[in-house]
Formats: C-alpha cells, sequence, structure tokens
C-alpha cells in the first residue's frame, strides 16, 4: 500500500510540474490532480468536486477532453450528466467565463488543403489540430496568419484557433489532400 501512494504521489509531482497555457491542458492537469489526490487518499474535497463540476460544464470543444474524464468522475460520484446540445451553443461557447467576440468572424482556409492553412479575423493566435480520433495531433504557439500541416498523414482534422486569452475563436473541420 505504501508503494502505491508513493507512486501517486511522484505523479502528483509531476503533474504539478507540467506548464500550461491553453484552458484544455489547465483542464487536464487539474483533473489529473483530483483523480491522484483521490487514489491517494480515497477522499474528494467538496472543492474538487465543484472544480469537476465546473470543468464538466464545459463545452468539450472549448475544454477538451478533460470535460469527458471530468463528466465521468462527476457521473460516478453524484450521477449527474451533461448535455453538449445546451453546454455547445454559440451563446455559450466560453473559456473563463468569457464569450469570444469573434467566434463566427475567423475563417480558415483553403479547405481541403494540401498543407498551408490560413486564417482571417485574428492575430496571435495559438492552433490546436486534432486528428478523426479526437487526439491532438499539432499544437501552434503565437502564430500569424499560417501555418504548415503538411507533414501530417492526408485525411480530416479538426483545427481550433484560440485567442492570446486561452478563448476559443473558431473550430473548422479541415481535410488535408496530399497531391
Amino acid at each position: 500500500m505504501a508503494t502505491h501512494v508513493f507512486v501517486l504521489m511522484s505523479l502528483l509531482q509531476l503533474n504539478a510540474a507540467v506548464s500550461t497555457s491553453l484552458a484544455p491542458d489547465a483542464n487536464h492537469k487539474t483533473v489529473n490532480a483530483i483523480l491522484l489526490g483521490w487514489l491517494a487518499t480515497d477522499d474528494i474535497a467538496s472543492s474538487d468536486m465543484e472544480t469537476l463540476l465546473s470543468i464538466a460544464g464545459q463545452c468539450p470543444l472549448e475544454g477538451g477532453d478533460a470535460v469527458y474524464e471530468a463528466r465521468s468522475l462527476v457521473s460516478h460520484l453524484a450521477g449527474m450528466e451533461f448535455d453538449d446540445r445546451d453546454l455547445c451553443g454559440t451563446q455559450n461557447r466560453q473559456v473563463k467565463g468569457k464569450k469570444s467576440p469573434t467566434l463566427d468572424r475567423v475563417i480558415v482556409f483553403p479547405n481541403p488543403t494540401t498543407g498551408q492553412i490560413n486564417w482571417t479575423g485574428a492575430e496571435n493566435v495559438a492552433i490546436r489540430v486534432l486528428n478523426a480520433q479526437g487526439q491532438l495531433v499539432r499544437e501552434i504557439r503565437r502564430a500569424e496568419g499560417s501555418a504548415d500541416l503538411g507533414n501530417l498523414p492526408q485525411g480530416v482534422y479538426v483545427v481550433q484557433v484560440f485567442s492570446a486569452e486561452n478563448v476559443l475563436l473558431t473550430t473548422q473541420k479541415i481535410q488535408l489532400v496530399k497531391p
């Protein structure tokens, strides 16, 4: 049992050392810390439950995969369920309580593309590219108007554009075709 707790404490230290700048990454770090703490102590604090509820109540497009992890824990502990149709409506898209003023104005193009993507409507953004399974395959920070995805395999990708304040500006599916 002592070895188990030691391993969990080591994982908690590693998790604490991870630096994050985007909301989805911060959500992962937070959910991991709560889960590891729960496994180590067999107890979950009410403040941790409130944090899990906060993350679980986000739209996964903004909050990332950790939203589903938080929902699993909240469902197990409290039997609550969440509806993405309600949480992900345009009027509800937000990160850290901020509604994106440019949500519908940022456009990623061309689509399909042979590798180079461009966007209009925002500068100094962070780009997250997810594959068809929802896995992060590329992250580009402080991008200025274009990015090269040419070294990724052909396929359909989800491109998320975040402002400097980590607010999701747009999410678009992009088809990458190889000549």
